[in-house]
């Protein structure tokens, strides 16, 4: 495996982790709004075990599946490029998610229980996103060592 995969494998790694770092970020405002607008500690701990549960069950196995295709697309690449990290068809589904978050959270504004909701969202997602981080390290293993 030549440099080039290497570099474009730690671009998508590096958009990987940053959807976990915004996600969680996003989430923990929203609990904090939620928290002082009045939810109580029942409603915030089974948001918190929901998020967990998701991200663990479901989530981690569907965007593990992506990772690895993903990775196996910039294998099979002759010469990836630095806007090959991720095909053209994510990036449009990364669009319409961040279009749909922004307008979820903006709808949520200012009530309690919709806030703890997409805090659960954003949770979820975002421990998906570092659990199927794992396929970068097994992809990658005895390269960047």
């Amino acid at each position: 495996m030549d440099s080039e995969h290497i570099f474009t494998k730690m671009i998508s790694l590096f958009v990987w982790f940053s959807g976990v770092y915004v996600l969680a970020v996003k989430g923990w405002d929203h609990f904090i709004d939620a928290w002082y607008a009045g939810v109580g500690p029942l409603a915030a701990g089974l948001a918190v075990s929901a998020a967990l549960i998701t991200a663990v069950l479901k989530g981690r196995d569907i965007l593990a599946l992506h990772c690895r295709l993903n990775l196996q697309r910039i294998d099979a690449m002759e010469k990836p490029r630095i806007y090959h990290a991720f095909s053209p068809a994510f990036f449009l589904t990364l669009a319409a998610l961040m279009a749909g978050g922004m307008m979820i959270s903006r709808l949520a504004e200012g009530h309690a229980y919709p806030q703890l909701a997409v805090s659960t969202i954003d949770w979820a997602l975002a421990l998906s996103l570092l659990l199927s981080s794992a396929e970068f390290y097994h992809n990658m293993t005895g390269i960047i060592e």
